[in-house]
């Protein structure tokens, strides 16, 4: 999980770069998902169309960004919630639970 988030993460930025290189361009042309037909427009032609197709080119990397730490703060969570995990942090009541078990075994 942890290097689906990374590569979220890593899409997204591209995903950023394409957006940034089409709006200082002027022109913009956008693939729908799973389809071999494309939508362009120009921005001094077309402003409108020019202006939706790049809030999607925007919201895009946008929700692909937040995804991807979406998924990196679960995995981070689960790894300090995990007892088999290097990064846990632990807890009180498992401390305790540790520390009712010594005291049992030292008693034997």
């Amino acid at each position: 999980m942890k290097w689906l988030a990374y590569g979220l993460l890593l899409l997204s930025l591209i995903f950023l770069a394409d957006g940034i290189q089409e709006s200082l361009s002027g022109q913009v042309e956008v693939r729908a998902p799973r389809s071999a037909s494309s939508s362009k427009a120009d921005r001094v032609t077309q402003p409108a169309e020019f202006r939706n197709l790049m809030n999607y080119q925007w919201a895009r990397a946008g929700l692909t960004a937040a995804i991807g730490l979406i998924f990196l703060g679960l995995k981070r969570r689960s790894d300090r919630l995990d007892p088999f995990s290097p990064s846990f942090q632990g807890n009180a009541s498992v401390d305790e639970l540790g520390e009712i078990l010594d005291e049992k075994n030292s008693g034997k």
